[in-house]
């Protein structure tokens, strides 16, 4: 075919063919090297992702350290440092697209479930204030009853007082140890207590009116304005472990394995992306040599067949000279 070419012809097709081969090896080169930088950009992506996420979960175990810590010995710096672990929590979770609304909503309820315990605990230091406070009154209100009583009654009213007393204070210790330890054998305590408590003032009551002295109104009033408080330490107490049952021990769990499951997924993407960098980087080890290769073979049989057309045409214009 190419014998019946003019020569200028032949040179540029040989010309032609040459700068295509190249062109053809320059193509699948830049194609090869973008899809590779194209992989190592997204690998780099969910690298930083895995980075935001362990930074994200660590600071979800902070706040549920903190929080820990609080409710072991609260301390008005440390629920700061909670509050200020969850916010940057709900801050970070909205910058990573991985992260459902769901843990933000999460986020959001662990740090409003902080806030009702920290009432909680507020509201347990001003009943036991009072508790303290109502105590004292009952223990004076029970000593005066007692040395009212003792000329008309001798040694059993300030005896039945002392019973009273010391049942009241067993009450008070058993919500201590509630407060605590929240041991429901606590809460059966301080209630057997208070009944003893409240025999011995009913005995009390009898002496006081069979000899005489009066009843015992204003004992039962102390009595009463004792018990206020003491009711509402364990009511206070008991909202406080649901909060932390049923709030605080299910959502902190929750954000951890939320953050681990996404954790999971970015990593098998990675592993996915690095696979196929693994394979783009076959090629252009491999590939591209072979390829280059390939392009020479073809460029040396098209200058021979282009060379080979020429010099015959060129014998054949010289013998007919």
């Amino acid at each position: 075919m190419l014998d019946s070419w003019a020569i200028r012809s032949r040179v540029s097709f040989g010309f032609a063919l040459a700068l295509a081969l190249i062109a053809a090896l320059a193509v699948i080169g830049s194609l090869v090297t973008l899809q590779l930088g194209g992989t190592l950009d997204r690998y780099g992506a969910a690298a930083g992702k895995t980075l935001a996420i362990e930074q994200l979960a660590s600071k979800v175990g902070e706040a549920r350290l903190q929080a820990l810590k609080y409710r072991l010995a609260p301390d008005e710096a440390v629920a700061g440092r909670v509050e200020a672990a969850v916010a940057k929590v709900v801050e970070q979770s909205r910058q990573i697209a991985e992260v459902d609304a769901r843990f933000v909503d999460d986020a959001r309820a662990y740090g409003d479930a902080f806030q009702r315990l920290r009432q909680l605990r507020t509201r347990q230091v001003a009943e036991f204030e009072a508790l303290e406070r109502a105590e004292d009154t009952l223990q004076a209100t029970l000593d005066a009853a007692a040395r009212k009583t003792f000329f008309s009654g001798g040694a059993q009213p300030a005896f039945q007082a002392g019973v009273a007393q010391k049942a009241f204070i067993r009450a008070a210790l058993a919500a201590e140890r509630f407060a605590r330890t929240a041991d429901p054998a606590d809460l059966e305590r301080s209630a057997a207590s208070i009944a003893a408590g409240e025999t011995a003032i009913q005995r009390l009551d009898d002496l006081m009116q069979w000899g005489g002295e009066g009843d015992t109104a204003a004992i039962r009033e102390a009595v009463s304005a004792f018990r206020e408080p003491l009711d509402a330490v364990f009511r206070l107490v008991a909202e406080e472990q649901k909060v932390q049952s049923e709030e605080l021990d299910v959502l902190g769990p929750r954000m951890h394995g939320t953050l681990v499951a996404v954790t999971e997924t970015i990593v098998a993407a990675q592993a996915s992306m690095s696979d196929g960098a693994e394979t783009l980087s076959d090629i252009a080890a491999v590939g591209m040599p072979a390829i280059g290769v390939v392009a020479a073979v073809l460029a040396v049989l098209g200058a021979v067949l282009v060379g080979g057309s020429i010099a015959r045409a060129v014998a054949a214009l010289a013998e007919t000279t």
